[in-house]
């Protein structure tokens, strides 16, 4: 995968800089270069590249960029990294205030405010089950 110099670097608060540390394992990580069998129009090279090989591998594509999950709709599962909130309250791991807590950090962080990633994650933690 062809990683933009600066493509993490774009946000560098504490999420861009955990995506940074991630990137600097690679020599842990399995790297692939996917082939491009269907390019999706207004989406960077990278989108391209994680598009194609979720596709290939027909795995979950985790991501919170909206433009990318609008044209990826209906072609791969697509995620928001939200996903995990639900999933880590189900498992144990974090209690529905918690996850509530973590879910306004992300807001704050990411300067969400009122967009779908937020709104629809909100119902979703309220409407979930300790």
């Amino acid at each position: 995968m062809n990683f933009a110099k600066n493509s993490v670097l774009d946000f560098d608060d504490e999420l861009g800089k955990a995506a940074q540390r991630v990137i600097e394992k690679k020599k842990k990580i399995i790297i692939e270069e996917p082939e491009i069998k269907e390019e999706l129009s207004f989406v960077s090279p990278t989108d391209n590249e994680i598009f194609n090989l979720a596709l290939a591998k027909k795995m979950t594509l985790i991501t919170d960029d909206i433009k990318l999950t609008r044209h990826a709709f209906n072609k791969i599962q697509i995620e928001f990294s939200t996903y995990f909130l639900p999933v880590f309250i189900e498992s144990g791991l974090l209690t529905k205030s918690e996850a509530l807590h973590k879910l306004e950090l992300m807001r704050t962080i990411r300067n969400w405010q009122d967009n779908v990633i937020y709104v629809s994650a909100k119902e979703e933690l309220n409407n979930s089950e300790e």
